[in-house]
C-alpha cells in the first residue's frame, strides 16, 4: 500500500523490520518511517510534517482502498493488547513496577547491564523480593458482560492489588482485564474479589486466566486476536 505513494523500497528485503529511513511520500511529503512489527504483524510508523498529515492520510486510504483497508482507533489498539496478553504502559507501568513484576524478568540483559543503566539497581533489589505486585490476567464469570472499573482494588482481609484495565471483548465473548496483584494470588484459576465504588459491601469475583486471552473459536490464533472494535 505504501509503495503506491512512494518510489522507495520498502519490500523485506530493501527495508527490512528495525529499519529507519527518511524518503518522500506523494512525490514531494518528506517523511521518517521506522519499519516495526505491531501486535506480530509488520507495521510502518510515518513521521510527517503536522502541515502535511491530511494530505499523506487522505493519499494512503485511497491508495489502500483497492485492499480494502480501512481506518481503526486508539481504543481498538488498546482492547488488542490486552487480548494478544502485550503490556499496555500507560495502565500497567508506574513508577514502583519492574520487569519481574510484569512477567518479563526474561528480557533483562544482565551482560550489558551495570550499576550506570537506567533501572538496573531496581531489578537486582526487585528480582527476590517476595511481596511485589505481579501482572495477571482475569475474566468475570458466566460471560459478565460489565467489566470491573480500572483502579478497582482487590481485597480479602486487606487490599491485595488493583484492576489495571478491563473491557468487555467481542472477540472473546467475556469481559476480560489485567491486575497487579500479590504473588500468592497470580495463580491460574485463582479468585480475586473486587471492589468497587458504591458496592455496598457486594464484592465482584474474577478468575485469573494465563496470558495471552484464548477462545475456542476455529482460527483466532491465525488472527492473533483481531477484534471488531472501534475507537
Amino acid at each position: 500500500m505504501l509503495e503506491a505513494v512512494t518510489d522507495a523500497d520498502l519490500s523485506d528485503h530493501g527495508f527490512p523490520s528495525g529499519t529507519y529511513g527518511e524518503f518522500n511520500l506523494c512525490e514531494s511529503v518528506p517523511v521518517c518511517v521506522l519499519r516495526d512489527r505491531l501486535f506480530g504483524e509488520p507495521a510502518f510508523a510515518l513521521h510527517v510534517p503536522a502541515s502535511q498529515m491530511p494530505a499523506v492520510w487522505s493519499q494512503i486510504q485511497v491508495a489502500g482502498r483497492p485492499s480494502g483497508i480501512g481506518c481503526f482507533g486508539w481504543a481498538a489498539v488498546e482492547r488488542l493488547q490486552v487480548e494478544t496478553g502485550n503490556l499496555c504502559l500507560a495502565a500497567e507501568c508506574e513508577q514502583r513496577t519492574t520487569l519481574h513484576d510484569l512477567g518479563l524478568g526474561a528480557l533483562w540483559c544482565r551482560d550489558k547491564t551495570d550499576a550506570r543503566t537506567v533501572g538496573a539497581a531496581a531489578l537486582r533489589q526487585t528480582e527476590n523480593q517476595p511481596d511485589r505486585l505481579k501482572r495477571v490476567g482475569f475474566k468475570m464469570p458466566n460471560h459478565d458482560a460489565r467489566p470491573p472499573r480500572a483502579g478497582s482494588v482487590i481485597v480479602d482481609e486487606k487490599i491485595r492489588g488493583y484492576v489495571c484495565t478491563a473491557f468487555y471483548s467481542t472477540t472473546l465473548n467475556d469481559s476480560i482485564g489485567t491486575a497487579l496483584v500479590d504473588a500468592p494470588l497470580a495463580v491460574p484459576n485463582g479468585r480475586l474479589r473486587i471492589f468497587e465504588d458504591g458496592c455496598q459491601g457486594a464484592l465482584r469475583e474474577a478468575t485469573v486466566v494465563p496470558l495471552p486471552f484464548s477462545v475456542e473459536q476455529p482460527g483466532y490464533s491465525q488472527r492473533r486476536g483481531l477484534t471488531r472494535v472501534s475507537g
